[in-house]
């Protein structure tokens, strides 16, 4: 099986960062940040719960990134 490309859109220092990140980058949408594994959370809209595909949060090295999967 080939490996999801990812395209950082963003990384920082704390989860709440990515998840400000998040809501930037769907124009002001209220987002939360969903475990789903080890080092690894889903993005999901809050008012719904909706997960939105593609996006992730992965930490890695110590910081948090924000990361669009195809």
């Amino acid at each position: 099986m080939a490996k999801a490309k990812s395209t950082l859109l963003s990384s920082g220092p704390t989860l709440n960062d990515m998840r400000e990140a998040a809501e930037r980058f769907y124009c002001g949408m209220s987002i939360t940040l969903a475990p789903n594994g080890d080092d690894l959370w889903n993005v999901v809209r809050t008012n719904d719960g909706k997960t939105l595909d593609g996006m992730q949060v992965l930490r890695k090295r110590g910081r948090f990134r924000l990361e669009m999967v195809s």
